[in-house]
């Protein structure tokens, strides 16, 4: 799997879970829990994702956030995740 095709399933995970543990992610997905982690901060850059420390931590999307019915197409998130990227902290931030 690429790498922005696993994010692409994290993201898409996420959106119909709301929540999931980091170790959840990398044995679904058959990484690190670090790759894991480089994959949350590269969608957070694009998508609405939070992220709690602690026993009970992982990833979840924001509480305001509700899924549209179409998501990004996968030409779309390859494009912004590519852009971010390129951005410095401010334009990433805004971005």
């Amino acid at each position: 799997m690429r790498t922005s095709d696993r994010r692409r399933a994290i993201w898409y995970t996420l959106c119909r879970q709301r929540f999931a543990q980091i170790e959840y992610l990398a044995q679904k997905y058959h990484v690190s829990a670090r790759t894991i982690r480089y994959d949350v901060e590269a969608l957070s850059r694009v998508y609405p994702i939070e992220t709690r420390a602690g026993k009970n931590g992982g990833v979840k999307v924001a509480d305001w956030y509700q899924p549209g019915k179409t998501p990004l197409q996968p030409e779309q998130f390859d494009f912004l995740l590519n852009i971010c990227q390129h951005l410095n902290d401010d334009d990433a931030a805004r971005m």
